[in-house]
């Protein structure tokens, strides 16, 4: 298999870390900023994460590659339990990837201009806030998001909680996170797991590499 990702994406890391949780092989490709010609061959919309399957499926959208990886190799699944507890564990991941990951996104854009919308900036981070809370409210107390094994919300999870980090910077919040200490202290036990260390530590290249002043 064959993944166009890069470092610091977000959706990226989710994407490979569903391939590192699940001990699949795969060739990173990383393409050129601005993307390169060749990415619109494989994704007309141009973004990223891709993943072209060994029998030449060409997949995108991180959602989608996830569950295709889920349902195509079952062997170390990221869904355990029962369908309510699979339920569960997508909710949070959904929840991490709309309610919080969006407004970040949205915020790391305007933040970084030099004159601010402020309105637009409250309420995304009122919005990014309302996200936070839920989180944190169904966090779980074992080692990962949910229970004692990871599963698909940590993978989306700890790309999130990264950007949290120079999410501070840029903002001047530097108590962001206080309202929230499950999910501040969750990435300390995430990382004890050598798949999802290792995707903190992708994005933090990742960020030396795009925005060092962040670091």
């Amino acid at each position: 298999m064959q993944l166009y990702t890069r470092p610091l994406s977000p959706y990226s890391a989710f994407a490979r870390g569903v391939l590192y949780l699940k001990d699949l092989p795969f060739k990173p490709i990383t393409p050129a900023y601005p993307f390169a010609a060749e990415v619109a061959k494989v994704n007309p919309f141009k973004r990223i994460p891709i993943l072209v399957t060994s029998s030449g499926e060409v997949l995108y959208e991180a959602a989608v590659i996830a569950e295709y990886l889920e349902d195509h190799f079952p062997h170390k699944t990221l869904l355990p339990g029962t369908p309510r507890e699979r339920a569960l564990i997508r909710l949070l991941a959904r929840i991490a990837e709309l309610d919080v990951l969006g407004p970040a996104n949205k915020l790391f854009v305007l933040l970084s201009k030099q004159e601010r919308d402020l309105p637009t900036i409250a309420r995304l981070f009122e919005k990014m806030h309302a996200g936070l809370a839920v989180v944190e409210s169904r966090l779980g107390p074992g080692d990962y998001a949910i229970g004692n094994t990871p599963t698909l919300a940590d993978a989306w999870l700890l790309p999130v909680r990264f950007l949290m980090e120079p999410l501070k910077k840029l903002s001047g919040k530097t108590d962001l996170l206080d309202a929230y200490p499950r999910f501040d202290a969750y990435a300390a036990k995430a990382k004890q797991n050598p798949a999802l260390e290792r995707i903190w530590n992708e994005m933090s290249d990742g960020l030396q590499d795009f925005m060092p002043q962040l670091v």
